[in-house]
């Protein structure tokens, strides 16, 4: 009968084992030794609680021992253990332990069902996110709440297609007759067009008939967002000024067509970019007067501003580099853009050009300087072609050494300073048709001072103070007015005095007559190292026939006198 017993769980297919009265495991069946981990022949004769383990043993004795508890239940992680007696003829012969996986089975359902109607839930009640239930036709079963606006009345009965414009249909219809696809579609309504993008997928056949369901979500806000940023574009790209936009990385996001004729780039090239592209360097603002110090506070100033929530924006010169590798100044103006959370979106710059502009300031400049200039000149008529003269050689002479173009403009406008201290010397000395004595010639070297005290404190004449006071110092130190030797004195001032003198002994004076050039390269070259820079004099002697053409070509040019 026990054997009988056995082989009919056996053949059950269900996870059980039979225990003794003792506590002994006489069957463990196939699925539940496999539950277990153990092999259900060697299961047989095991204790009950080496098979289930303590506690659950002593659960399963209570219901074989006492009549009081002839069943319980347990939870697992993979269902639910129960125990039920073995009743016989003189008592309780022992316990059956089954594992109910339908049981575990069905609680898993019933949660994934929950879950599914709470999902459902949400859905029908978010007003941005659409649901359909369709049949095969297209025809509406059910629809959340969303739907009702677009069909302008119940949706049930109708034709999905109905929701959007009369356009769309076709391609509507066609993705809901091969079950699968996306579409966009604009959707007229009592007060406004929305934008929706939805998704078809069948939900399987049968008998001819076919479910789908279709879903999609209001991108209304994301197409007019889309729509107002190209207006915005739209309108910049016609703004007659450049435009740079980056993202808050400093990457470039947008540049107008403005900004592609200023700088040559086109948008192409210049996506993805950082603005730092436009920089010329260090080196650029240095060679314009620039100083490292203010190049650092001018950019660290800009950032400070521009990332300040409380300020936001920046404004001031700087220069950039076009893609050809010209230079430009601009006016910059950098605004911060942030959106209604405060965050940083983007940053927006504005360079205007200010080539013209300082041009033409630049020019004022320089007739201003010339003005003063002549104030001088018009006290020795026999020196009026000789500072422009100076200001040609200073500029050959400086090219030859390599300064830049800022440095050699400038020694071409502010050499001709040199002399302007003479003002202050008499007429019987700076007049007289005679070489000087010693005690004019004493006065005569006071003309480096009164100079300087002209030309100090005014910045843009910086240049022009150094060279009026030091365009007579030697290079071995025995020159005046401070007897400064070497790399102390100027190098303005040492290319000056190399172009002053060379001028001085071509030229006719009342008290001399004008020496020939290849004399004066002779002279200028022996005074290298003693009375000259060897470096300037080195830059000399590679362009002095471009100094003697300069010589030749002013000798009538006509100057003009009060």
């Amino acid at each position: 009968m026990e054997e009988l017993l056995m082989r009919a769980l056996s053949a059950s297919g269900e996870p059980v084992a039979v225990i003794r009265r003792d506590g002994s495991v006489v069957f463990v069946s196939d699925p539940m030794g496999a539950y277990l981990k153990v092999d259900p022949l060697r299961a047989r004769g095991m204790r009950c609680e080496e098979l289930f383990g303590e506690d659950l043993c002593s659960l399963a004795m209570c219901a074989v021992r006492s009549a009081s508890c002839p069943a319980f239940g347990v939870s697992s992680r993979d269902g639910r253990l129960e125990c039920r007696i073995i009743p016989g003829e003189d008592g309780i012969l022992g316990a059956v332990v089954r594992l109910n996986v339908r049981d575990r089975a069905f609680r898993r359902a019933m949660r994934d069902l929950a879950f599914q109607r709470r999902l459902t839930g949400l859905v029908e009640q978010d007003p941005g996110t659409l649901m359909l239930v369709l049949d095969g036709d297209g025809r509406v079963l059910r629809a959340n709440g969303a739907a009702g606006d677009l069909f302008r009345g119940s949706p049930v009965g109708r034709y999905a297609w109905e929701m959007g414009s009369p356009h769309q249909a076709a391609t509507l219809r066609e993705a809901i007759s091969k079950g699968d696809g996306t579409v966009h579609l604009t959707c007229p309504t009592r007060d406004r067009v929305r934008h929706l993008v939805v998704r078809i997928r069948s939900m399987g056949s049968g008998d001819g008939a076919r479910t789908l369901v279709l879903w999609g979500h209001d991108v209304t806000e994301l197409i007019q967002a889309r729509d107002e940023a190209d207006v915005f574009r739209s309108a910049l790209d016609q703004f007659s000024q450049s435009v740079c936009i980056t993202n808050p990385l400093g990457a470039i996001t947008y540049v107008n067509r403005a900004f592609e004729e200023m700088y040559g780039y086109t948008q192409q090239e210049a996506l993805g970019k950082n603005p730092r592209i436009l920089n010329p360097g260090l080196q650029v603002y240095l060679d314009h007067g620039i100083s490292q110090e203010d190049y650092r506070r001018r950019f660290q100033g800009m950032w400070d501003m521009v990332l300040d929530p409380s300020v936001g924006r920046w404004e001031g010169e700087v220069i950039n580099r076009r893609k050809d590798g010209s230079l430009v100044w601009v006016q910059l103006i950098v605004s911060a853009i942030r959106g209604r959370d405060g965050d940083l979106k983007a940053i927006m710059g504005i360079p205007v050009d200010l080539t013209a502009q300082r041009e033409r300031a630049e020019q004022l400049l320089l007739e201003a300087y010339r003005a003063i200039v002549l104030i001088g000149e018009m006290r020795d008529e026999e020196t009026g072609e000789h500072l422009i003269r100076i200001g040609s050689y200073c500029r050959i002479l400086g090219e030859a050494m390599g300064l830049s173009d800022r440095v050699c403009r400038d020694l071409e406008i502010f050499s001709q300073f040199h002399d302007i201290g003479k003002v202050g010397i008499p007429d019987s000395i700076l007049l007289a048709p005679r070489k000087l004595d010693p005690h004019e010639f004493e006065l005569m070297k006071r003309h480096t001072i009164m100079g300087y005290q002209i030309l100090k404190g005014k910045g843009s004449l910086a240049m022009g103070a150094e060279i009026a006071l030091n365009h007579h110092e030697r290079w071995d130190g025995s020159g005046y007015p401070q007897g400064l030797e070497g790399e102390r004195i100027p190098l303005s001032a040492r290319i000056t005095a190399v172009a002053d003198v060379y001028d001085a002994l071509r030229s006719r004076r009342p008290y001399k007559e004008p020496i020939e050039h290849r004399e004066v390269v002779d002279y200028i070259l022996r005074g290298s190292g003693s009375q000259f820079d060897p470096r300037v004099v080195e830059a000399f002697n590679a362009v002095h026939l471009e100094m003697a053409e300069v010589f030749r070509l002013t000798q009538s040019i006509p100057v003009e006198r009060g």
